[in-house]
């Protein structure tokens, strides 16, 4: 009867809270048409009158009840890619969405769950798992979830290398809107705290030396000032080197800045040679030059103007074309001549210089079939250089980047090639930061695909002909450019492509056919065989050797794969009744212990003495370093042997077995190589034998080496 009572006091109090929502929601559209109907009555006493705004009173609550359901604002899914950036990114995204739509603290992990994807969503059911068995609670919490998403995809070294990469950033060769970006992307990430003057500072700090000095000229109050200067400096640099590198080919019709082009007769008398160079033969005959009274320039030997008011005084040749000018002190730079740099054969990054070379002025067959060949000098190496407009990327060898220790970034655009070496296709993933100089006054720095190629060290190719604006003499297969307002040709090297035996110090090889001449010119000829002594295998008497070499079947030197046969005696395991199973964790190793371990784990399951487990009882592996610098893999143990009954075999004392060895000359002992390997586990305790890795679970076949 109690029961039934309640029941229907139940059914009764539903209808009536339904009534009471119903009758809430009438009074609160009462309360609106009444206020719009005053408001009307008022617009109709004063059209004119405008209201400034609306009012508490006038607010529609449904529809700020049902704004932000409009509004469709959801989470981004997160694959798991270590990447720390995209990962911070996908964090903060998160969090913004959580405190737009006001999520609970019990909904936000199941949320952000249902986001993860791919390797972000193993990862997740994996340590789910690893905490159920390990005995740990749930992660209910976000502050919880957040701290494990970034102990597993954000390095612990993340700051300390954002910060470093802050400190030493520089402009380089991007331009102010992309250091601009990097620079504030840097400042979140390593999340300064600064005033604004020391931002400003920094900011400038890092911009290019003509960029920064024009900025440094203007006042300005804060960082977007700055920002704001960069970029109108930059704007005109560009323009005035664009205008330059228009009049510049003429080589006589360039105008300076600020210094006018005094008449015609410098661009009459400078048109005698049509090259873009600085200098002119000295041997010209001095009856050609006409009288004047005008002065005569020194540098480009023109009337109307001196050395000092040149306008070609800035144009720099990187290549000389006179030898007999080669100790004037008015040129910026002279390629010495005769100087001819080889390379050493192989891969490194070495070179010796062969000086007083003579360089042939008429033979310029050479460069119909030659592509450009020059040597630049990088973090003082000689790196060969090849300059190749039919590449559409700039590539660094990876022996280079291995050398010289550069500093590689992951590509944004990973892709394949298949035409720079043999094999079928080479994928690139790397990128790298190239800083080089070539002659005195050429330093640049370009961004490089860190490709496997052995034809050169740097490869330019299309983006640096594109950015630097380069002009191209087919015939004389030189580059010319503006850099800095100063113009730069770059001519090339004759790259000998025979190869050559190397002579002088160090060379211990012969040519087949080197060899024959040597030995028909010598009246005796001597081999010198290099054999591998093992003098501890000499000791042995000639009956023992001859012994162990008839039963050589008996003891092989590598142990035949698969589990030996079952005998008698087996490896038992007894636990305790009742026993709670431990099941322990792996143990973090560094990636090349790791590597070391999964890698002896993997030879085990190929002989056939380990296999994959289910079972619920595991302990960690270890490696042990060995004396010759190698490392043994065992078990540590110690939880099973808690749990383990132990035997009452009584073991000989070593203080026994000495005194009954006293006065003995002969010894026979047993083989350890692996003699654990021979005695079976006993059929189903093999699981109580698992062991973890980082990888997986494994369990024993056979007995092991445990870290008791």
């Amino acid at each position: 009867m109690a029961s039934r009572g309640n029941q229907s006091r139940s059914s009764d109090e539903e209808p009536r809270r339904e009534r009471d929502l119903r009758d809430i929601e009438n009074d609160e559209l009462r309360r609106q048409v009444q206020n719009l109907t005053e408001r009307l009555a008022r617009y109709e006493q004063n059209p004119s009158e405008e209201e400034g705004g609306t009012t508490e009173e006038d607010r529609n609550t449904f529809r700020d009840q049902s704004l932000r359901r409009d509004i469709k604002v959801d989470i981004p899914e997160f694959e798991g890619k270590m990447q720390p950036d995209i990962f911070l990114d996908w964090l903060n995204t998160v969090e913004r969405i959580f405190d737009y739509k006001e999520v609970p603290d019990e909904l936000k992990v199941k949320i952000v769950a249902i986001k993860l994807r791919k390797h972000a969503s193993i990862w997740w059911e994996r340590l789910k798992l690893q905490r159920a068995k390990e005995g740990k609670t749930k992660i209910r919490t976000w502050k919880k979830m957040k701290k494990e998403l970034r102990k597993k995809y954000l390095p612990e070294t993340y700051l300390q290398d954002a910060f470093l990469t802050m400190y030493q950033f520089t402009q380089g060769m991007r331009t102010v809107e992309e250091y601009t970006e990097e620079f504030d992307n840097l400042m979140v990430r390593c999340g300064v705290a600064e005033a604004e003057e020391q931002t400003i500072a920094r900011y400038l700090s890092g911009l290019r030396h003509d960029i920064h000095d024009m900025v440094h000229l203007h006042s300005f109050i804060s960082l977007n000032d700055v920002i704001k200067l960069a970029t109108k400096v930059e704007r005109q640099l560009q323009q005035r080197r664009e205008k330059g590198l228009t009049n510049a080919p003429g080589g006589r019709n360039f105008k300076h800045e600020g210094i006018p082009n005094r008449g015609s007769a410098s661009q009459s008398h400078s048109s005698s040679t049509s090259k873009p160079t600085t200098m002119v033969k000295k041997d010209a005959s001095s009856s050609s030059r006409p009288t004047s009274s005008r002065p005569q320039c020194f540098k480009c030997s023109g009337y109307g103007h001196i050395a000092s008011e040149c306008p070609n005084r800035r144009v720099v040749s990187l290549a000389e074309e006179s030898d007999s000018e080669e100790n004037e002190s008015d040129s910026i730079y002279d390629e010495i001549e005769g100087d001819i740099t080889y390379s050493d054969h192989g891969e490194a990054l070495v070179v010796r210089r062969t000086l007083n070379s003579i360089r042939s002025e008429d033979d310029h067959m050479w460069l119909r079939h030659n592509i450009f060949h020059t040597r630049c000098t990088a973090h003082g190496k000689i790196c060969n250089v090849i300059i190749d407009g039919g590449s559409c990327e700039n590539c660094v060898s990876m022996e280079m980047v291995d050398k010289l220790k550069l500093k590689t970034k992951p590509h944004h655009h990973p892709y394949s090639l298949s035409w720079l070496k043999k094999e079928n296709e080479v994928k690139i993933s790397q990128r790298c930061l190239v800083q080089f100089s070539i002659g005195k006054n050429y330093h640049d720095e370009i961004w490089c695909d860190v490709v496997p190629m052995d034809a050169c060290h740097l490869l330019l190719g299309r983006p640096w002909l594109f950015d630097r604006r380069v002009v191209h003499d087919g015939y004389k297969n030189t580059y010319a450019f503006l850099k800095d307002g100063v113009k730069i040709t770059l001519r090339p090297s004759k790259m000998d492509n025979t190869p050559k035996p190397i002579k002088g110090e160090g060379s211990t090889f012969l040519s087949m056919a080197e060899f024959e001449v040597e030995i028909r010119e010598a009246s005796q000829a001597y081999a010198l065989i290099v054999v591998e002594s093992n003098p501890e295998g000499n000791l042995l008497p000639p009956k023992i050797t001859s012994f162990l070499q008839e039963f050589r079947d008996v003891t092989p030197h590598e142990i035949p794969s698969g589990l030996p046969p079952m005998r008698e005696i087996q490896h038992c395991i007894d636990l305790m009744p009742g026993a709670i199973l431990p099941n322990k964790a792996a143990y973090r190793m560094s990636p090349k212990e790791h590597e070391e371990l999964q890698r002896q784990v993997n030879e085990l399951v190929a002989k056939g003495l380990v296999r994959e487990s289910m079972s619920p009882c595991a302990v960690p592996a270890l490696l042990v370093p060995k004396k010759d610098g190698t490392w043994r893999m065992c078990i540590d143990s110690r939880a099973v042997n808690k749990i383990t009954i132990k035997y009452r075999f009584p073991i000989p004392r070593l203080d026994d077995m000495l005194d009954q060895l006293a006065g003995a000359c002969i010894f026979s002992k047993l083989d350890l190589r692996s003699g654990y390997h021979q005695i079976c586990m006993r059929p189903g305790d093999e699981w109580k034998t698992a062991f973890k890795t980082r990888d997986g679970l494994y369990e024993w076949l056979c007995d092991a080496i445990w870290a008791l």
